[in-house]
């Protein structure tokens, strides 16, 4: 506020008067504004937007600006609520009388999406971990989410598709989560692969021992540089088939465990008797 004095000025009177003049004082007075804070709002974890105010009242005049900003004691970690939007530093010149008005920053709740990933397994096996992703604006760095996700799954279920549900999964109160399910896919029992047809090179005093020696036809003794030819039969032993023996050696596997199946005998005729040559022959 400052005094202005009014004086004279041009005013005057003709000659015909005698003008005696007392002054007096032009007060100027600060110019009333007011300030309204804009109510704002943001997600959890993200940055403070820019705290924004309008002018009212009697307003700024000769291109005059306000200095200084609007605060608020949010920050990037505050948790979901309202927080006062403060003048801070807001200020004009002496020449404004400034009221504020203020407002609230709130904090909404981060939206978050967990997709369940799609899984499988044989019956009768333990279920795989109910893993899952996490989408939308993301969890903010360095937090997690709790519990886990869950299935009706056991190792007692039938084939069939079971759904992943969001289970104990949660966030906390600072998160609004979205749960998209999927299925974990229990699969037939896989019947065992039978073993290929194999040709080994096998000792062949390893795998039956008397019971081998004794099928071999003339006595000889082995030949560990002849291969034995072995086979899948559709039971799953080994078949072994060799010409050194008389029968055929079925094995529980190639480290031994060989019984002979003896060969359906076979009738040998006795040969002729030859005839005598008359004596003029010999």
């Amino acid at each position: 506020m400052a005094a202005y004095a009014i004086d004279q000025g041009t005013l005057a009177a003709t000659a015909n008067y005698a003008v005696s003049y007392v002054g007096a004082d032009l007060t100027v007075s600060p110019r009333p504004v007011t300030v309204m804070a804009d109510a704002r709002s943001r997600l959890y974890g993200d940055a403070n937007p820019v705290l924004s105010y309008t002018v009212g009242g009697h307003g700024l005049v000769n291109g005059d600006r306000l200095t200084g900003a609007l605060a608020s004691a949010a920050d990037g970690r505050s948790e979901v609520g309202a927080y006062a939007i403060s003048q801070g530093t807001l200020a004009a010149s002496a020449d404004y009388a400034l009221t504020y008005r203020g407002a609230d920053l709130t904090v909404t709740p981060r939206p978050i999406l967990v997709r369940a990933d799609p899984q499988t397994r044989s019956a009768g096996t333990a279920n795989p971990s109910l893993t899952y992703r996490i989408g939308g604006r993301g969890l903010v760095a360095g937090e997690h989410l709790t519990g886990a996700l869950a299935t009706t799954a056991d190792l007692e279920s039938a084939p069939g598709p079971y759904r992943i549900t969001q289970g104990s999964l949660t966030a906390s109160a600072n998160y609004r989560l979205g749960f998209v399910g999927a299925d974990l896919t229990v699969l037939p029992p896989q019947p065992e692969p039978l073993p290929p047809p194999l040709l080994l090179g096998l000792d062949a005093s390893r795998l039956a021992s008397t019971a081998e020696r004794a099928a071999r036809r003339d006595g000889r003794p082995a030949a560990p540089e002849l291969p034995l030819r072995l086979g899948a039969a559709p039971g799953g032993p080994l078949v072994v088939a060799d010409p050194r023996f008389d029968a055929i050696l079925t094995c529980a596997g190639q480290q031994g465990g060989c019984f002979l199946t003896p060969l359906p005998p076979v009738s040998i005729p006795s040969p002729k008797p030859q005839a005598s040559l008359p004596a003029t022959a010999r």
